[in-house]
């Protein structure tokens, strides 16, 4: 491929617009060989090729096919036909957008979603194919989508159980469907680890890495764990994740039995969270009242406080142990040290003086 190839020409210009590229970078750009045999692999194979386009720290022109781990705006160019671009029809074919470092995440798993996994999974599209490649280039992309989803959840703050591919409810489908049966087996193990790792994080791991964590931010785990959980049982209760379970107890296999213990976690964790939301209520409102008093009204209500940690203590199922106390407690004691940093010296001294 030339570097004055035509078919460059449209994304000359949209990079012109988006990245600022003049006519100088484009020609530095053009010039090194391994640019032009990526671009040479965009136009004229028949399968999906993603190409990332940045401006890097000496401020010249990088290319790519995996996306960069930059913060900065990034242009990824790609195709929605599965064939050779000519110049006639690129204006057709390409897809070019700019995505920014915090859009990564949703532009991946739309572009998966919408453009190449249904490329791949178009039996039109595979004449041209090695047996079974393209196939096994659908699987990798739909892993990837999965992937995708599951970050996106995570930094959303939720938990999201990805589901094998062409699952339906077929009463002619074999147990033994090997390719199924392995897809459902390996969601499960996802879905343990996924779960497992919710399930592991401990509301006092701030304070054990030497942070001062206050109240707010125990109530505030609790509350997005017990979301979290509720939406997990949902995902678990949802018909595909039922198609999932009838088939893998009609395989009679050891996974459907770690199915039922993921299950069993999720309600076991549902129940501690929502004992702790529901117990840590009364606390929550009341440190929420005196942090709009005055510093002098402290001391009169710190006898509440105290009575709704006993609550705590005496009502909760799970969290009647010492060492959580501990945590709560120094957790109100670094709210309360917080507070006073607040209040000006001659709020303070009249109180410490009585």
């Amino acid at each position: 491929m030339e570097a004055n190839d035509k078919r460059l020409d449209l994304v000359r210009c949209l990079l012109s617009e988006s990245l600022c590229v003049d006519e100088d970078k484009w020609r530095e750009f053009v010039s090194v060989k391994k640019n032009l045999l990526l671009f040479n692999t965009l136009f004229n194979s028949k399968e999906p090729v993603n190409l990332f386009l940045w401006i890097n720290e000496e401020s010249s022109m990088s290319m790519s096919l995996d996306f960069p781990a930059i913060h900065n705006k990034v242009v990824c160019v790609t195709k929605t036909e599965q064939e050779a671009i000519t110049v006639d029809s690129a204006s057709k074919v390409l897809l070019i957008e700019d995505v920014h470092g915090e859009d990564v995440l949703p532009f991946i798993t739309a572009l998966t979603q919408e453009v190449v996994c249904p490329l791949l999974s178009n039996p039109a599209n595979d004449c041209d194919w090695a047996p079974g490649a393209a196939e096994e280039t659908l699987n990798l992309m739909e892993r990837l989508k999965n992937e995708a989803l599951v970050m996106k959840a995570r930094q959303e703050g939720w938990t999201f159980l990805p589901l094998p591919k062409n699952l339906h409810d077929n009463k002619q489908r074999k147990a033994r469907d090997v390719k199924l049966l392995h897809a459902c087996e390996s969601v499960i193990i996802q879905w343990a680890g996924l779960v497992s790792e919710l399930l592991q994080q401990n509301p006092s791991q701030p304070l054990l890495d030497g942070l001062k964590p206050q109240p707010s931010e125990e109530f505030h785990f609790w509350n997005n764990r017990l979301k979290n959980l509720q939406l997990i049982q949902q995902q678990m209760t949802s018909s595909k994740a039922q198609q999932v379970a009838s088939f893998l107890q009609s395989a009679e296999g050891a996974y459907s039995f770690i199915l039922k213990q993921i299950y069993g976690d999720v309600q076991k964790g549902l129940l501690e969270a929502q004992d702790a939301t529901q117990k840590l209520q009364p606390l929550q409102e009341k440190l929420e009242q005196i942090e709009h008093l005055q510093y002098r009204q402290l001391r009169d209500k710190m006898a509440a406080v105290m009575e709704k940690v006993n609550q705590v203590w005496l009502n909760s199922h799970f969290h009647c142990k010492p060492c959580w106390i501990v945590v709560l407690l120094q957790e109100i004691c670094n709210l309360f040290i917080d507070w006073v940093r607040t209040k000006s010296l001659n709020d303070v001294m009249p109180v410490l003086l009585m």
